[in-house]
């Protein structure tokens, strides 16, 4: 289960490498209002991993997230690498997160090709089919990006449920930090909250 696991999230980094360049107009929602900090109140620990938690601070990438203390977490962020981290908990829930190239698109066009080519390689992968759930564009972590739901139905019966986090960085490298997570869809439920309130702990270093 484990395997299946790392293999899933895995497969987007398929999908990063093969978003295409393009030359257009910077997106509007990347301007500095767009880029800043929630209002103070939302910047605080989501109650959902309030308590014993670890930080995973990837100095290079410039950013850091919570986790609850008994996940595990495998730091690749000394590789110089496009996946920085894996955090998960068992062998049925866990996440990874990647810095990736914008490629010179609008961040709105970045999410759409991202997501698309990911729908389209698990469901060829696993001979299956994946849905979009839903798609929002707002504030996580302390900052405004783009969160996106999904479902795969696999063709050997397995139904997973993923939720993509990303963010434009704010240091002005063109560069979109994707917190690629995935559950078991029966443990759905509480795994989307707990996915939910490490997304929220995210933070730049600035």
């Amino acid at each position: 289960m484990k395997r299946n696991l790392w293999i899933i999230l895995a497969m987007a980094v398929v999908a990063a490498y093969l978003v295409f360049n393009k030359n257009i107009e910077r997106d509007p929602m990347l301007s500095e209002d767009y880029l800043s900090e929630s209002p103070p109140q939302a910047n605080r620990i989501a109650p959902a991993i309030a308590g014993n938690l670890s930080r995973f601070h990837d100095k290079a990438g410039n950013y850091r997230i919570d986790y609850p203390s008994d996940w595990t977490l495998a730091d690749h962020s000394g590789d110089d690498k496009m996946i920085r981290a894996d955090i998960y908990k068992g062998d049925s829930v866990g996440f990874q997160i990647r810095i990736v190239d914008q490629g010179g698109v609008s961040f709105n066009s970045f999410v759409e090709d991202y997501i698309q080519r990911f729908v389209d390689d698990m469901s060829s992968h696993w001979d299956g089919e994946m849905t979009e759930l839903s798609r929002d564009f707002g504030w996580t972590g302390g900052y405004q990006g783009c969160s996106v739901r999904m479902l795969l139905e696999r063709g050997d019966g397995q139904r997973w449920f993923f939720k993509e986090y990303i963010w434009p960085m704010v240091d002005g490298s063109n560069r979109v930090v994707v917190l690629q997570s995935g559950s078991i869809d029966r443990d759905r439920g509480g795994n989307e909250t707990t996915l939910d309130a490490i997304a929220e702990s995210f933070r730049f270093n600035t």
